[in-house]
C-alpha cells in the first residue's frame, strides 16, 4: 500500500498537468483530449490515494 500513495498523489499531479494544458491554463498543446485523458488520470490518482488509506 505504501507504494500506491506515492503512485496516486502522482497521477493526481500529472492529471492535473495535462487537464491545465487542455483548457489554456498551462503552456502546450490545448486540445479536449488532454481535458479528457487529465481528468480522468486524476480520477484514478484520488481513486488510489482513497483506497490506500481506506
Amino acid at each position: 500500500m505504501k507504494i500506491v500513495l506515492v503512485v496516486g498523489p502522482l497521477f493526481i499531479a500529472l492529471g492535473l498537468f495535462w487537464f491545465g494544458q487542455g483548457v489554456g491554463l498551462l503552456s502546450g498543446s490545448h486540445n479536449a483530449v488532454l481535458v479528457d485523458v487529465g481528468a480522468d488520470v486524476t480520477a484514478l490518482g484520488i481513486g488510489l490515494v482513497w483506497f490506500a488509506l481506506r
